[in-house]
Order: C-alpha cells, then structure tokens, then sequence
C-alpha cells in the first residue's frame, strides 16, 4: 500500500553514471517488524538533452524497486552470562567478579547507549550489601567509566543481613555503547569487605533500572530475561589445593645419587597465596627392605623447570620441612609444580645406609599465608600426599632387549636363536649376576629339547662369546599355560665346573664390572618342526618378578626357589667380607629383578623366532 510521491525540483545529470539515495524519516505508526520498499517510475520522469534540447525517453520502461527493508525497534535483550560459576571468595578481596551480563542488540534497528546500569545484590546468611562495595563494570579487561553511582538498599541499612541493594552505576555518553546487531558481554566486579567471613552474594537481574538511548537520543526499550547469578561464598580464606604426580616413579637408585623423588602441583584458590615451607615425613616403602632417614642425606625443593633449588635440608629426622630462601608466590588462582629431589647416602661407604633398604615421602604440611586483606587460615586440599618408594643400593643393573635374527628354523636338530639382551653395570660400582629365567613358547608343530638350550655371555654385541650356562646348569620345566617350557638358567663362567649340577650347589656368579656391559644369547635346539613354510615360531621372554623376594637382605639360594619372586636374581656385592665367584652366593646381600630398570614386573617384550 505505497503512498506516492512526486518531485517537481530540476536538476542536472552529469555525462556518465550518477548514484543518487533517497532518505526519508519514519513516522511513529511504523511497528516492529513492518517492512518497506521504495519504488522510481523513470517513465514518470521529464528529461531533456542539456545542450539539445530534446526529449529522452529513460530506460527502463517500469519501476524500479528497492530491496525489502524490516522496521526494527531499537531495543537491548539483558541476559545473564554463563560465568561465573559458584564458588568462594575470601574476606577483603579485591576487584572480584561476581557476575556477567550479556547485552544483545542483534534485534535493535539502532546502535544502543546505556547511561543507567543498575547492579542489583543479594546476599544471605551473615552478610550483608555493605559487604560489597566500589562495583564497576568491564568490558573485557577494560574498565567502563562510571560518572557517579549512587546506592539503596531494601533494609534498615545497608548493613541489615539478608537484605539486598542496588548500585546505580551513571554512564557518561558513548562509554557503553552496543552497536546494532552485536552483542556485548561486560563483567561486573566488586570489592569485598572484611566485617564477615559468613554468608554468600549474588548478581540479580531484575525488570527495570536501565536507562537505553537509541542514535537518534530516544529512549530504547530493554528485554530482561530475570535471572540471578551463582552464589559467591565468603570465607576466612582460600585453600591451596595439593595434587601428586604419578611422576617419578618407584626405582631403584645408587647411592650418592642426587635424583627426583616427589612432584607435586600447588594452586591457588580464591585468594593469592605466599608459601612459606613444605613439611615432610621420610617412611618406609611399599614392600621390601625399610628404611628412613639413614638412607637420605639431603632434601631440595625445585620449581619445575627452575634452575637452582629453592630450598635445601641436611636430613637429621624423619619428620623434615624445607624453607624456600625466598617465600614462594601464587597468584589468584595459580598452579605451579615443585619436585623434591633426594641425595641418597652411598652404602658402600661409613654409613648408617643399608643396601637395599627403601624409602618413600609424604606431604604433612604446607605452611602458606593467604594474600586477600581479610584471610585468616588457608585450608588445605589434598595434604598427605605419598610418593613413590625408592631402595638404595652401590649400584644397580640396567636391562635392554637386543633383536635376534628371524628365519632361522629350519629343520630339526637346528640350533636357533631365541632371545638376546644385555645388562649394565651402573658406572658407581660392579654387579653380580645368578641366575636369569626365560618362558618359551612355540606355535603346534615347533618342538624344543628340554636338554638343547644354551646360553652365551660376551662383551660386545657381535658375537656368541663364550658359554655360561648349558644343560647341566640349566632347570627346564613344561610351561602348562604355553605348551612351552620355562627356563632357569643358572651360571657357570668360564665353563669350568666338573660335575653338571656344580654351578646349581656352589651358586657360581657373574660379575659385571662398573659401567661396563655383558651381551647374552639364550638358543636352543630343535627337534621338530612343520614342513610348511611361513607357519612355524617360537615367542620368547625373559622373566620378571611381581614383588620383592623379602623384607631383608638374602643370600642367592634363599631367593632362588620362591617361584614368585627369583625370576632374575643379582647383587651389588656390598658385602663387607672378600668373596670369590663360588663364595658370594652363600654371603647375604642378594636381590631379585623387581623393579630393575629394562624388566617389566612378569616379563619383558617377547622376541619371535620364524621360519
């Protein structure tokens, strides 16, 4: 239903292309949603050659008509924005977020100015509005400047409990403005007072109380969708929250060593935090030979990634607590993550440290001062932590897989490679090596002599070396679970026992000098196999143990014996008397694969042998 309108103004058209808008104002019949078009009719136009003189007839011949435009109000949609969540926050803290409010203008036909922003309080138990003050508004980390603002309150005063309140924050023009078809969520923020440590607070978004102003300076209409924000608790102070790390995890160390024992991640909650000292309890492992104090002599506190410690105990007691030089500071909210790092005393010298005993460390205390004005005790969060356990020794084996060579079955009575590794002596001192076991088993037609296998020793990679344990020294028994067979194999260097079970009674030994590494060969001997190509294997493992073989040291032949426990068994020869390679296994100071880096706790990833 367009009105018509016609112009009887004359005007001049340039040669070449002219681009003309036609503007017009709305009348206050208009409603939301209402559309509108304009149309020009060029054959209603009276035109003439400038210098001619003559008559134009205008193209096109019909109407021209605009794009649909929608009639929009200028109106704001106020809603509450998704953060923050519940939580807590201390006595005397400052610039404290406590509510967002997401202010729409994607419907609004014009930019919006807000110059009335009414920020209502409610509080609960013990507090009351006046515990909340200096409130502002951000948008993003950039404060909205607020001419004036000016209070009242729905109690006797403002600091009636369990009353509510409302903040007129005056807005100075432009400083809050939503352009149209935008979105803008602002931050609203308060200082909270120290006269309680009880109660909680909230942002309440009512019906009314904002004042809108459209681009032509008209008053606009706002939308509330009321709501009130989570609750803001008030306490006497933040809590600092402890969490472990599964990292490092349960070894076995060398004395003198200085290594990392404990890790720990602090953070900060509702308030910054100062910590002044971390308190902790040297106590016995989770199993084997216990320990304590006598086996560390140092404690250091590190940051994570730090360069230098940043505290450090000569251990005396069990109970210890390491004062950092400077205070440690987290910021509101703040994680960080510290290490403990242990120098362990070396057995092998004057030491009340014994090889093999064990130790681990627990978080009793962590001193820390809250940072908010009002903090008065900063509770803690997962205090009592345990680490991971740790045995000491003068030094320790080091298992790594070698590869065999596949293809090698054959035919029957081949001798075959079946699994290859190496052990290494740490560089603080000699091991001695008993006895390893290995579990075989094969795929239905691959049969092995429970009399054929071998093993070799060398000290280098490339080759067999020499023999250390044959038949004679070896126990093989049916592997019921496998079809296969479990091998024991004990040691004879040098091949030099007479009698075949000698190595077994004597408990001759191997020893690996310090740093260096011997290089082994288990093969064994076929007396079967399938005629088909590509279908025969053998798996093989070298055994771990689940658990340690006793709460004290032993000799070999003790541990050996106990199925669950004397799959691999060594020594860091700490004995204080001479021993020779058939006496040391009868001296007690013998331990078993649990925990030796390079074995798992049953066994070790198997090497396949193939046709």
């Amino acid at each position: 239903d367009g009105v018509p309108s016609t112009t009887t103004d004359t005007s001049s058209v340039p040669i070449g292309e002219t681009i003309y808008s036609v503007y017009g104002d709305l009348s206050a019949d208009w409603t939301a949603n209402d559309t509108i078009q304009l149309s020009v009719f060029p054959e209603a136009m009276t035109l003439k050659g400038d210098i001619t003189g003559n008559t134009i007839t205008p193209e096109p011949a019909g109407a021209i008509t605009s794009t649909s435009m929608t009639i929009k109000a200028a109106t704001l949609a106020l809603s509450l924005g998704s953060s923050p969540a519940a939580g807590t926050v201390v006595s005397g803290s400052q610039d404290f977020e406590f509510g967002q409010l997401v202010m729409d203008a994607t419907n609004s036909g014009s930019d919006i100015r807000v110059t009335q922003f009414p920020v209502n309080v409610l509080t609960t138990d013990g507090s009351a509005p006046s515990d909340v003050s200096g409130i502002q508004i951000f948008d993003g980390a950039t404060q909205i400047p607020v001419s004036s603002s000016s209070q009242t309150c729905s109690g006797t005063t403002c600091s009636t409990i369990v009353s509510n309140a409302t903040t007129t924050l005056t807005i100075a023009s432009g400083n809050l403005t939503i352009p149209k078809g935008t979105s803008k969520t602002v931050r609203i923020v308060g200082d909270v007072g120290t006269a309680t440590t009880t109660g909680s607070f909230q942002f309440n978004l009512g019906g009314t109380g904002f004042t809108l102003i459209d681009a032509q300076g008209q008053s606009a209409t706002a939308t509330y969708t009321a709501a009130a924000s989570a609750a803001q608790t008030i306490a006497g102070g933040g809590t600092l929250v402890i969490s472990a790390a599964q990292d490092p995890a349960a070894a076995l160390l060398v004395g003198g060593t200085t290594v990392n024992v404990f890790q720990f991640d602090l953070q900060a909650k509702n308030e910054a935090m100062k910590i002044n000292s971390v308190a902790l309890l040297i106590g016995g492992p989770d199993g084997g030979d216990v320990g304590d104090k006598d086996e560390v002599e140092e404690l250091q506190l590190w940051e994570s990634g730090g360069s230098s410690a940043l505290g450090t105990l000569i251990v005396s007691a069990n109970a210890s607590t390491i004062t950092p030089a400077t205070p440690i500071n987290l910021n509101l909210g703040q994680s960080k993550t510290f290490i403990v790092k242990a120098k362990v005393k070396d057995p092998h010298l004057t030491s009340v440290a014994t090889s093999g005993e064990g130790f681990d460390i627990t978080m009793t205390h962590v001193d820390v001062d809250g940072q908010a004005v009002g903090s008065t005790t900063v509770t803690l969060s997962g205090n009592s932590s345990v680490s991971k356990s740790f045995h000491v020794y003068d030094s320790v084996p080091v298992v790594a897989l070698g590869s065999i060579t596949a293809d090698q079955i054959i035919s029957s009575a081949s001798v075959v490679d079946l699994f290859k590794f190496s052990v290494t002596a740490n560089s603080a001192g000699p091991v001695g090596l008993f006895k390893f076991t290995f579990g075989v088993s094969t795929s239905s037609a691959v049969v092995l002599s429970t009399t054929g296998y071998t093993l070799y020793e060398n000290n280098s990679s490339g080759s067999l070396g020499t023999l250390l344990s044959d038949t004679t020294d070896m126990r093989v028994v049916i592997n019921t679970a496998s079809d296969g067979h479990i091998v024991e194999a004990r040691f004879d260097p040098n091949n030099d026992s007479a009698n075949a079970m000698d190595s077994f009674n004597y408990g001759e030994h191997l020893i690996i000098n310090g740093g260096a590494a011997k290089y082994f060969t288990l093969q064994g001997t076929l007396t079967a196999n399938s005629a088909t190509a590509n279908d025969d294997s053998i798996s093989t493992v070298l055994g771990g143990d689940e658990a340690f073989a006793a709460t004290a040291q032993e000799n070999a032949g003790a541990i050996d014996g106990d199925d669950a426990a004397d799959d691999f068994i060594w020594s860091d020869l700490n004995f204080s008397t001479s021993y020779t390679a058939l006496t040391a296994t009868t001296i007690v100071g013998w331990f078993n694969g649990y925990r030796v880096s390079g074995l798992n706790n049953n066994s070790t990833t198997a090497q396949i042998q193939t046709d």
